[in-house]
């Protein structure tokens, strides 16, 4: 994926996440929360001092903050009475005291409700603390009747009918919208028994009494909870319209990142993939001081710095080019003019060879001038692979004797090596001995110039009916990536192993008779190896 949908993606999933996150945690569990806070306010009470005294302005702000209505009961005796609106009436039992705020809340009538000093009136009550205080259901004086349909439900739940005279009437400019159902959860405080007590109204709406001990007194602290799950709708009309503006907003972030981050890196990467194909135009505009803009001047730096390297090292390798071919030009003049002293030597060997019968040193003489002739007219033919080929004369010949040869010929430089070749046997091979001569001096030239102190020479039996010829010696190993290169003409490897036309054409020798030869590094040693058919 490229990065600008990329980008864009993250931003995406980033927001939506967010989005989703607050409305599945205010459909499943804003409620929760929200009533966890809640319980945890209505617990929090402070207007109840150490000396159990009630600091009444703590407690209206309580009952304010918390949207609550509270009772603080003392001695049987409700202490923050003048919170409430009621009327007192005197009766034959004694003066009780009757509580208006639900009735008042709940009363639907077009009179407008009064009381009259000492008139008499008698009612239906709901007794909520020790038979002294009372919530009224119905209220009936002498020209008229108070009642709420309501509270028709309630009349068989420990109702009482009181009759008396009107003694005392008191408003209270406290209000609470939870008074509405005030008459059910006071009506329960008598069998409150836990710290929290919960219920349904009339309503249906959750109620919930908080009853605490503090001191000697009994405080009863109401909260009615709202059924929240009418407020959603609107909460999801919100989290709509804050998805729609996430949305935009994801656009428009996206854009600004496209342009002030992912073109400029597309852009550099254009740049790089130029410099990769050897092109090193400067057409960089990008020049803001950040890290983009210190990665363009870096690159650009270095773009500067390869094409001088490129360009260096291609006027290096044009020289070299040029000496290569001044050396060859000089090699190939060398081994031209070589052949008229070779001749020479060739027929005053063969003169003092008639004198001197009885001495094989001169055969060796003779043969080796020949080699060298021969060597001189095949290194002119070094262009050409076709010429060792169509040179090639094959025939059956002992290995043994050649390798003894070479040993004698390099007797004098291998005088400070040990050498370590006892094979006696008879092994004949096919392929062209003067050439395969050539193989094996060379081959044994090497190891003396690079041996530290040990050659070893081994002759072994191959499958196929072949032998393979190996010359080892324990000089430093030839790095691996050189291994493959070390048959070049004139290959110098990197820890100065000189490598002149020797190897080069011993692979060209070796290639004519279809031989499979190579190099590799052993334990504490370098192997030259190369096989030949067997002829039983």
């Amino acid at each position: 994926m490229k990065l600008k949908p990329k980008i864009l993606l993250i931003l995406a999933l980033m927001f939506f996440s967010i989005v989703a996150l607050e409305f599945f945690s205010g459909e499943f569990y804003f409620e929760k929360f929200f009533r966890m806070q809640k319980q945890k306010q209505l617990m929090n009470i402070d207007f109840i001092t150490s000396q159990n005294e009630i600091n009444f302005q703590k407690l209206r702000d309580f009952q304010h903050n918390t949207d609550s209505i509270v009772l603080v009961v003392k001695n049987n005796k409700i202490i923050n009475i003048e919170d409430f609106d009621y009327f007192s009436i005197q009766t034959d039992e004694g003066k009780k005291i009757i509580l208006l705020n639900s009735f008042l809340n709940n009363l639907y009538s077009d009179d407008k409700f009064y009381l009259i000093d000492k008139e008499p009136i008698k009612l239906i009550g709901i007794d909520i603390l020790a038979e002294k205080y009372y919530l009224p259901i119905s209220i009936q004086c002498i020209d008229r009747v108070y009642e709420d349909y309501k509270f028709a439900t309630m009349k068989n739940l420990r109702t009482y009918s009181i009759k008396g005279n009107v003694s005392a009437t008191s408003d209270s400019d406290f209000f609470s919208p939870q008074a509405s159902s005030l008459v059910v959860a006071f009506s329960k405080l008598s069998d409150i028994k836990k710290e929290k007590h919960i219920f349904t109204d009339n309503n249906g709406q959750e109620v919930e009494i908080i009853k605490k001990n503090i001191g000697n007194c009994t405080v009863y602290i109401y909260y009615s909870y709202q059924n929240l799950s009418s407020v959603f709708p609107t909460l999801r009309v919100y989290f709509y319209f804050k998805a729609a503006f996430l949305l935009l907003l994801t656009l428009v972030i996206g854009h600004f990142l496209d342009y002030f981050l992912v073109n400029p890196i597309v852009y550099l990467s254009k740049v790089t993939e130029r410099i990769s194909k050897l092109n090193f135009k400067n057409d960089i505009v990008y020049h803001k001081n950040d890290e983009i803009g210190e990665l363009y001047f870096k690159i650009d730096e270095m773009a500067y710095r390869l094409e001088d390297v490129i360009k260096l090292y291609r006027d290096e390798a044009e020289k070299n080019i040029i000496k290569k071919e001044e050396l060859e030009e000089k090699i190939m003049s060398f081994m031209h003019e070589i052949k008229t002293p070779l001749s020479l030597i060739m027929g005053f060997t063969e003169l003092m060879q008639d004198k001197y019968k009885d001495d094989e040193d001169f055969n060796i003489i003779i043969s080796e001038a020949k080699r060298l002739l021969r060597l001189s007219e095949e290194t002119l033919l070094i262009g050409n692979d076709t010429g060792i080929k169509e040179n090639l004369i094959l025939k059956r010949f002992d290995i043994i004797p050649v390798i003894k040869l070479g040993l004698y010929i390099y007797q004098k430089e291998l005088s400070e090596k040990k050498i370590i070749f006892n094979d006696e046997r008879e092994i004949f091979v096919i392929g062209d001995r003067e050439k395969i001569e050539q193989v094996i001096f060379n081959l044994i030239k090497n190891g003396y110039n690079y041996a530290k102190s040990k050659i070893v020479i081994r002759i072994d039996e191959i499958p196929g009916n072949r032998v393979s010829i190996s010359v080892s010696n324990d000089g430093e190993s030839i790095p691996e990536a050189d291994l493959h290169k070390i048959w070049n003409k004139f290959y110098t490897t990197s820890n100065n192993y000189q490598r002149g036309l020797g190897l080069y054409i011993v692979s060209n020798i070796l290639k004519a008779h279809k031989s499979k030869y190579g190099v590799i590094n052993l334990n504490n040693c370098v192997k030259f190896y190369f096989t030949l058919q067997m002829d039983k």
